[in-house]
């Protein structure tokens, strides 16, 4: 029924012109279950003005009240596959979401429908981007959207769509009748169309189908027998409650181990006894069998009369929850007398299906054969019986529940039974061949995304623990439904073996997503798996099953893998994090991710010790439960949960960016670059009070551990003290200040920019500087190294003296018992003082000389204390760790940016980060102190090994060339200078090596007798490219319009040449040779002492853009040509081309053939090294192997007597070996055994 007035009004606001042009337009729809809101939206879609409008069709995505999280990336990349995009390798909805935008911006306007949304959570990752598609979204909680949002309203029907909708296809009743059931229904959309399809199901006669046929499996007495590998032991409704997971003592859940049965009704499920082959009870004329006469219209009517207000009720209000629900049981239940019991049954079990799924005819005929012996025929006959009646939807080969009406059916079937009927399914569907999960048929999509929901929902605990952490599953199901789904799998799971997995599938996320060959996704799963204990035992047996095949296995840990100590990421989504905190707990809500009631919990889980205080940039532990906050650049305040890292909300009120953050009690205190301090309270997520306003930014802020006192710093130098909320105390200083910190409640400390630091003694009101002794300023500090520590001498003094060396002071973090305090530094230093005791008199204190820790590259902008170590974050992206009286303990990479700041949570174990890459990171602080990261810390440019293959030459952009030992990974820097370093090559007898830079190029001679002298430097002029000579002491060089010259490094030799077009790469060949090919295609030999040359033909390649050779190399007898988009094998002697292929999918950036000619390896942009067959070059190649990594790739080598394989990228050095498949061995030929001769 077209509810024509709505229409008008929806269609309107569809085709209005946006508000913004810049911002997508969205339109709502609100309204209680069942009253047509999706039906509405699906009828204005269709109108051939909104068809013009919006070119690029309808997007429908059902989204729930429960789903969040990874399930909701999950939705988000089913959208984005729609529109024939690839599904987003992200476990976020905010970062899915923005993937989604990008999408949107480059498809022709669509309608984006967010069906039946319930918090703004929900909604927050569809609102980014796409402005040209409307987002048109369904919801129940009118307020969603805001009072200024344009919006439908849709409650109960006028009289005449009632009456239209109620009378469908039926003639006419008469006024007293139409009257009474539209009274009865209080014309709401749902109870019409039900009482409709009840009206036309009584005049209507149903005959008899014959019986149908057996269902397979069912012998004489109709006993179902269930897959092979299923159990028969007996299930029934009376089981006790869940058992355990396992590692927890108790675990006996084993999938079909008795538990104590109880007397059941005739309609128990059991797993290896259901109820015999039945009729479809319709086709019986309900219970009572036979054929059902039709009866006339009226007499119909008057029947559904009575059985709608046998309870004295004469008129329905919609809009009391508890009428309609009670109006909702009658109509259903006058639909049900019209089934046999039976199949009614089979009804309620459809209560199983997760929220907004549609189950596959196959999937539910494998459910009703298990729960009622039905054949594919029955179940059929069943499922047109509940279309009819309008109590399911059937299309597409698959039967879908309505919210309203699962939400019935959930309630109706008993709680003890639930589990049961999961159960039943899932061991109807195990695979026929009896082996593991990942065995089921990939085309079986159904079973594949839910049967963790099942598990989960049938409390089959070890069960599920097997299926959603077996790793060849996650092989398979990752690149075919996405990383977002596995994870979502994991939710909820509290085992330490599974914890661990999601961490690590969730930060390797972005490398999770198909790769050429299929194969190969094994390959790089295991990389970003390898290195975690407790997923140890797991990796080792599936890395052992993949052996028969090829494949690339990392032989040093990779630099990209995030560390072992690194428990989530997280990503808010809000941009630039400038902040954090451990935020107190919220109040529950439709976001949370809560495990279930009955869930088993882990062993291992320990409440969170008592709070400690909060301070700006995170200086100090903070309190809370398992949420955490985090503040940025737009001024936005996210809250999520730490596990999960789902959004739980998100607090605005700041104009400018949010500075600090620190949790007080219950409630959250925010200071902010508009200058307000601000108290939240976080259960409500609302503004409780505005503590402060003043002209600065508000860089820091402290909290007492009683959170009776807040204490806050401006950039003009102003300190506030808040008790109870009101200000009790203030002081000004000359200079801006940086931070504050509690000594005692009564004791505080706040430091300068320039160095001064003053304590503040709150009951007295005093104030005076703390007389600190300062590093000499005689003359620039030395050369720090690396993690090194320099205590200084102390000239008298009453300020820190950070000026001399142009320093400010950062970030300050105190001793939790007061007796020192660091300082870091913009120049990446940390200063460490000892600080007087209270009762010491002022003059007579500090007079020991501060530590000097030095390590961080750049500004050091995170600081915190544990105990004896200090937590330090910088510029450079790393988290340092350092020994309060000593060196550097550990290093790791922490952030793709700056680590902006550092907070413990209150279980000072936990350690938070923030980052200008935009996410929060949660780290195993005790783990994190036994980590140490091998490597440079910049990206690496070029990678070649010496002849020897024992040692491995780089350099970085970072200027540095290093030497690698190829047995550890162990680098030693033999040459720094101030720009990047594009290429290094070593010499054929390893006594020197050329490095490449911008601006000039240099050779590096060894040092000799003494290794550790530093290398001779000698200087050469700047060129485009560069080759040596594997067995000469030659060097090539050309530059950009077409020059090249070849030199001798020890002797006097020089040659040179001018081509014709600029040369893009050059290679050395046997007797005197160098071939060099040209931005044309065209490659050329040249006798170089003899001035000879010799061209072939330019060879076609598959770009329009011309050829951008990225190597040559000649191996055997053959050149190889790799270019970005293809390869070429070339003769030699004759240049003429033998073979060409393109190289598919990403450009390349370089190439290399292996020692023995017969397999390429190359890199690209996108972070892939693959390895070609390079003998078996045909039109259309596969590559043989594969690895991923995060960050681009720019240079690879072989070693020279293996097949090991290094890569040079963005985030550091890369060692592999390939490992080559097995050859399958010919079946001997057939011998014939003579006859026997005679005797």
């Amino acid at each position: 029924m077209e509810r024509v007035e709505l229409q008008d009004r929806l269609r309107e606001l569809v085709l209005a012109p946006p508000a913004d042009p810049e911002q997508p337009g969205v339109v709502g729809i609100h309204g209680a279950g069942g009253f047509g809101k999706s039906t509405l939206v699906e009828q204005v879609s269709r109108l051939p003005e909104v068809r013009e409008r919006f070119p690029g069709g309808v997007l429908w995505a059902a989204v729930g009240q429960r789903r969040t999280g990874a399930s909701l990336a999950e939705l988000i990349g089913d959208l984005m596959t729609r529109v024939g995009a690839e599904r987003p390798a992200v476990v976020s909805p905010m970062q899915a979401g923005r993937r989604l935008a990008t999408v949107l911006d480059q498809h022709p306007p669509l309608l984006l429908v967010l069906d039946d949304v319930w918090t703004t959570d929900q909604l927050d990752p569809f609102l980014t981007g796409g402005p040209a598609s409307l987002r048109v979204v369904t919801t129940r909680v009118a307020g969603l959207l805001g009072p200024d949002a344009p919006q439908v309203a849709v409650g109960r029907m006028t009289h005449d769509e009632a009456t239209a909708t109620l009378l469908h296809g039926l003639l006419g009743l008469p006024l007293p009748d139409l009257t009474a059931l539209l009274s009865l229904t209080g014309r709401w959309p749902l109870l019409l169309t039900l009482t409709n399809a009840l009206l036309r199901e009584h005049t209507t006669a149903r005959h008899p189908s014959p019986p149908p046929t057996t269902a397979p499996g069912l012998g004489v007495s109709g006993a179902t027998t269930p897959r092979p590998g299923a159990s028969s032991t007996t299930l029934r409704p009376g089981v006790s409650g869940p058992t355990p997971c396992p590692g927890v003592s108790g675990a006996t859940n084993t999938p079909g181990t008795a538990t104590s049965p109880t007397p059941t009704s005739p309609t128990s499920l059991t797993a290896s006894d259901p109820a015999p082959p039945q009729v479809s009870g319709a086709s019986r004329g309900g219970s009572s069998g036979g054929v059902r006469a039709p009866m006339d219209l009226r007499g119909a009517a008057q029947r559904l009369v009575d059985q709608l207000g046998a309870d004295g009720t004469v008129a329905l209000d919609p809009a009391v929850p508890g009428e309609r629900e009670r109006a909702l049981d009658r109509v259903v239940q006058a639909a049900l007398d019209l089934l046999s019991e039976p199949d009614q049954r089979r009804l309620l079990e459809l209560a199983i299906l997760p929220e907004g799924a549609a189950i596959p005819d196959q999937t539910l005929d494998l459910l009703w054969s298990g729960t009622g012996g039905l054949s594919p025929a029955a179940s059929s006959e069943v499922r047109t019986t509940l279309a009819r009646l309008r109590l399911v939807h059937h299309a597409g080969g698959a039967t879908s529940v309505g919210h309203v009406l699962r939400a019935y059916v959930r309630d109706r079937l008993p709680d003890t039974e639930l589990p049961q009927v999961h159960r039943r399914l899932v061991e109807m569907a195990r695979p026929r061949s009896g082996g593991p999960w990942w065995t089921l048929p990939q085309t079986d999509r159904y079973l594949w995304r839910h049967l963790a929901f099942h598990l989960r929902e049938a409390r089959w605990w070890d069960e599920l623990f097997v299926v959603t952490t077996d790793l060849q599953r996650l092989a398979i199901g990752i690149p075919m439904l996405g990383i977002a789904a596995m994870v979502a799998d994991l939710d909820r799971l509290p085992d330490p073996r599974a914890t661990a997995l999601r961490a690590r599938l969730t930060r390797a996320a972005p490398l999770l997503r198909p790769i050429r060959p299929a194969a190969a996704f094994a390959d790089v799963l295991l990389s970003q798996l390898a290195g975690s204990p407790e997923l140890a035992a797991e990796v080792t047996k599936f890395a052992a099953e993949q052996r028969p095949r090829a494949a690339l296995r990392p032989r040093w840990p990779l630099p990209d893998v995030g560390p072992d100590s690194l428990t989530r990421v997280i990503t808010p989504g809000t941009g630039w994090l400038d902040c954090a905190a451990a935020a107190p707990t919220t109040a529950p809500s439709s976001a949370s991710t809560s495990a279930p009631a009955d869930a088993p919990s882990s062993a291992s889980t320990s409440a969170p010790s008592a709070a400690a205080a909060s301070a700006p940039v995170a200086h100090q532990a903070a309190p809370g439960g398992s949420s955490l906050a985090a503040g940025g650049t737009n001024g936005v305040i996210t809250l999520v949960e730490a596990t999960s890292g789902t959004l739980l909300g998100r607090l605005t009120a700041h104009a400018g960016g949010v500075k600090a953050l620190a949790a007080a009690g219950t409630r959250l205190v925010s200071g902010g670059a508009d200058g307000t301090l601000r108290l939240w309270d976080v259960r409500r997520q609302l503004l409780e009070q505005t503590l402060w306003t003043t002209s600065g930014e508000i860089p820091a802020l402290a909290v007492t551990p009683s959170a009776d006192r807040i204490a806050a710093v401006s950039s003009r130098g102003e300190l506030a003290v808040f008790d109870q909320n009101a200000r009790s105390f203030t002081w000004f200083s000359a200079d801006p200040l940086v931070s504050c910190a509690f000594l005692t409640p009564d004791r505080l400390l706040t430091v300068e920019a320039t160095g001064t630091l003053t304590e503040h003694h709150l009951r007295t009101g005093r104030s005076h500087p703390l007389p600190l002794p300062s590093p000499v300023a005689s003359g620039p500090a030395p050369s720090p190294t690396p993690g090194s520590v320099a205590p200084r001498p102390a000239p008298s003094g009453t300020t820190i003296d950070s000026s001399q060396e142009r320093a400010l002071i950062t970030a300050m973090a105190v001793d939790p018992v007061g007796q020192w305090v660091a300082l870091s530094r913009t120049d990446g230093e940390i200063h460490v003082h000892s600080l007087p005791a209270e009762s010491v008199p002022v003059a007579s204190g500090g007079d020991s000389p501060p530590v000097v820790l030095r390590g961080h590259r750049g500004r050091v902008s995170a600081l915190c204390v544990s105990g004896d170590r200090i937590i330090s974050g910088g510029e450079d992206g790393t988290v340092r760790v350092w020994d309060r009286y000593g060196p550097q303990v550990a290093l790791v990479r922490a952030h793709a940016g700056w680590v902006t700041s550092g907070v413990l949570a209150a279980d000072r174990r936990t350690l938070i980060t923030t980052g200008s890459d935009a996410t929060i990171r949660v780290w195993d602080l005790p783990r994190l102190v036994q980590e140490t990261v091998a490597g440079p810390i910049d990206w690496v440019n070029t990678c070649a090994l010496t002849r020897a293959g024992t040692e491995l030459t780089t350099g970085s952009r970072d200027g540095v060339v290093r030497l690698w030992r190829s047995t550890d990974a162990t680098a030693t820097a033999i040459w720094s200078t101030g720009e990047p370093v594009l290429q290094c090559i070593p010499a054929p007898d390893n006594r020197w090596l050329l490095a490449r830079c911008p601006s000039r190029t240099v050779l590096l001679h060894r040092p000799t007798p003494k290794p550790e002298a530093p290398w001779r430097v000698e200087e050469w002029s700047t060129a485009a490219g560069s080759a040596v000579s594997p067995d000469e002491d030659l060097v090539a060089q050309w530059d950009e319009h077409g020059a090249v010259e070849i030199r001798s490094v020890t002797g006097t030799a020089f040659f040179r040449r001018t081509h014709s077009r600029p040369v893009q790469a050059a290679a050395f060949l046997p007797r005197h040779r160098l071939v060099f090919a040209d931005d044309s295609g065209t490659l050329t030999t040249w006798q170089f002492r003899t001035d000879r040359t010799r061209s072939g033909p330019a060879w076609p390649f598959p770009t329009t853009a011309g050829p951008r050779v990225r190597a040559i190399q000649s191996v055997a007898d053959r050149i190889v040509v790799i270019d970005a988009v293809s390869v070429a094998l070339f003769d030699p002697r004759t240049i003429r081309l033998i073979a060409a292929a393109p190289l598919p999918d990403d450009p390349v950036t370089h190439g290399a053939v292996s020692p023995d000619g017969r397999w390429l390896a190359t890199t690209s942009e996108s972070g892939e090294l693959r390895v070609w067959p390079l003998r078996e070059l045909t039109g259309d190649p596969e590559p043989i192997a594969a690895m991923r990594v995060d960050g681009a790739l720019f240079e690879c080598a072989w070693t020279p007597d293996s097949l090991d394989l290094y890569a040079a990228g963005q985030r550091g050095v890369y060692a592999f070996t390939f490992r080559p498949p097995r050859a399958t061995s010919r079946p001997s030929a057939p011998t014939r055994t003579p006859a026997p001769g005679p005797t």
